[in-house]
């Protein structure tokens, strides 16, 4: 993991109702990873760990996919894969229309 510039929206993956991402975390557990979004428009994933005498640290930026309500999140880290969702907006969800 790297802290230089946010990757592309194309790290989501798009399952016609939320936005998702998968991380490897290896090593780190749920008390070790902080996730916020910055700006309204990024997603930084931090992890910080003291192994030994040296301490662990990684920080990884995502831009975010637009279009997204971020009251609806979620996230987990199970044997160290952080997955992190968000619901898209419910302007941009798909609509099945009936024909009559």
């Amino acid at each position: 993991l790297s802290d230089a510039r946010p990757r592309r929206h194309d790290c989501f993956t798009d399952d016609g109702e939320t936005y998702s991402l998968e991380l490897e975390m290896a090593g780190f557990g749920k008390k070790d990873v902080t996730l916020e979004i910055s700006e309204g428009k990024y997603l930084v994933v931090k992890g910080s760990k003291k192994v030994g005498e040296k301490e662990r640290k990684v920080t990884e930026r995502f831009a975010l996919p637009t279009k997204i309500d971020l009251t609806k999140t979620e996230a987990s880290l199970k044997d160290g894969l952080l997955t992190f969702k968000v619901e898209k907006a419910s302007e941009t969800k798909p609509v099945n229309i009936d024909i009559k």
